[in-house]
């Protein structure tokens, strides 16, 4: 495991700057700039129709969202909508701001909305909230320039937790939302160097006063971590989005900065279950019950995370305090033996090369070869990793995610007729206690159904959810005001003194 460990670089550097006038010529010269440091570069800006982090990390300074959540992320507050209220528990009712504008210069009005929303029910749209939104609206509409009516199929509990996800953006501009979106967020648009930087600067018909206080927001791309780690080091940037927390002395250490963390995300690792060995019975338990949750925590998070066998952090109301079970390297042996492969098997392990998930793979193999599985790796860059993994082009592969107000936004991806279940997990039993529970308002009820699930799941074992991750950030002193909400950070708020 030593490789693993060799994370950390150790770089003497001079801090040369952060979070302080431009420099050099052009648009960007005059006004206050902060520059954050990204090892990986999204493929498109639209976040209509890309779900990952990565896209949202980069543009929710340019989306409005007709709601928001606050800072610690399970609490809804207005954004776009003022005040929203159930007239039915079928129907809810958003009043809009009437100072709201796009970067365009055009104020903003109902049917804007209406649009937005109506996209993710649009099946040949492919929007990223299409799985949790269309099959249960009944409609959406604009009674006047600044009301918006959804009316619901069924009660649908989980529907807040869809809304604040989807962005909101100029309809006459959609053709462009892949390249320069044109939303109604605090930062616009100005330009995208593939390979180097997205530039945003402040938009001064933002409708809350006094947000952002500064001019210009960039994001500068780097090949891998340890390059926008180097950068950070030699003051080039001044924040880096997220960090390996192996890191977090190095940065602590510097005297110019401080690390923030929050918990944020959650991996696992799951088979492609239409093929064998994964489909058949007891193998995925098997490999589950080889897995060192805590060795995992300790080698790739520097026992910053915590084990995790659940989408769903365990302080949720909904979490099933029984679901826990310890390495077994015996049982798991005794399981690929009555399944039939007593001297274990050869697979592959797919996994995106980021500063977790990258290591994450390698841990993993060594896990595994504890009970004969042999694995040979098949590490890729982002875009050719997701290539690859929504095709279904894999035996085992390394994901992550991160958490959700309402159980059903994660748990719901695994149910058999999602299109986001690229491994194709499948039980009847699991999709109809998932079906029943989405729409179930009774919280007790819910909590229930829920539980079963959650048993079921676990004991398929089809996704294997491994350990949970505090996302650290590196930011210089004088920069402050950093909100971490889950897997995402808003610096739409961030101060330089």
């Amino acid at each position: 495991m030593a490789m693993i460990l060799g994370l950390v670089l150790s770089v003497a550097t001079v801090y040369a700057g952060g979070g302080g006038e431009a420099q050099g010529s052009g648009a960007m010269a005059a006004g206050k700039t902060i520059v954050i440091g990204m090892d990986q570069e999204p493929e498109t800006l639209d976040a209509t129709t890309n779900g990952l982090h990565l896209v949202r990390w980069v543009t929710d300074p340019m989306y409005g969202r007709l709601i928001r959540l606050d800072a610690s992320g399970t609490k809804f507050l207005p954004a776009v909508a003022e005040s929203w209220s159930y007239v039915t528990d079928k129907k809810i009712e958003f009043k809009l701001r009437e100072d709201v504008v796009f970067h365009n210069g055009r104020a903003l009005v109902a049917e804007d909305i209406v649009y937005c929303l109506e996209v993710q029910t649009d099946e040949t749209y492919g929007g990223v909230q299409y799985n949790g939104f269309a099959p249960y609206v009944e409609s959406i509409e604009a009674p006047d320039d600044y009301t918006v009516v959804i009316d619901l199929k069924s009660p649908y509990p989980a529907v807040l937790s869809i809304i604040v996800q989807i962005p909101i953006f100029a309809p006459e501009a959609a053709d462009a939302v892949g390249t320069a979106p044109v939303g109604c967020g605090p930062f616009k648009f100005i330009s995208w160097d593939k390979n180097q930087a997205l530039k945003l600067e402040a938009f001064d018909g933002y409708y809350e006063e006094g947000v952002p206080a500064f001019d210009y927001l960039t994001y500068n791309f780097y090949a891998e971590y340890n390059t926008c780690l180097t950068a950070y080091m030699s003051g080039e940037v001044d924040l880096i989005n997220w960090m390996s927390p192996i890191d977090v002395p190095t940065i602590e250490g510097l005297g110019d900065s401080y690390t923030q963390a929050a918990l944020a995300g959650i991996y696992y690792f799951q088979g492609r279950m239409t093929d064998e060995p994964f489909s058949t019975p007891g193998v995925m338990r098997a490999l589950s019950l080889a897995i060192d949750r805590d060795e995992m925590n300790e080698l790739i998070l520097d026992s910053k995370g915590m084990p995790a066998w659940l989408p769903l952090n365990p302080n949720d109301y909904y979490y099933p305090a029984d679901i826990e079970y310890k390495t077994d390297l015996d049982k798991a042996k005794k399981l690929l033996a009555d399944a039939g492969y007593p001297n274990g098997f050869t697979c592959s392990l797919l996994a995106p090369l980021t500063a977790v998930e990258g290591v994450m793979a390698e841990v993993l193999q060594a896990q595994l070869a504890r009970i004969g599985v042999t694995i040979e790796l098949d590490v890729l860059e982002v875009p050719a990793f997701l290539d690859k993994w929504r095709s279904g082009n894999f035996d085992l592969a390394i994901c992550g995610h991160g958490f959700e107000i309402d159980p059903s936004v994660l748990l719901n991806r695994w149910m058999s007729t999602d299109t986001r279940n690229y491994g194709h997990y499948s039980n009847p039993e699991f999709d109809k206690l998932c079906a029943e529970a989405v729409v179930t308002v009774d919280q007790a009820k819910r909590k229930e159904l829920y539980y079963k699930a959650y048993h079921v799941f676990v004991e398929d074992s089809a996704i294997i959810y491994c350990m949970g991750e505090n996302r650290y950030s590196a930011v210089r002193n004088n920069i402050k005001g950093l909100i971490k909400t889950g897997p995402f950070n808003d610096y739409t708020r961030l101060t330089i003194e």
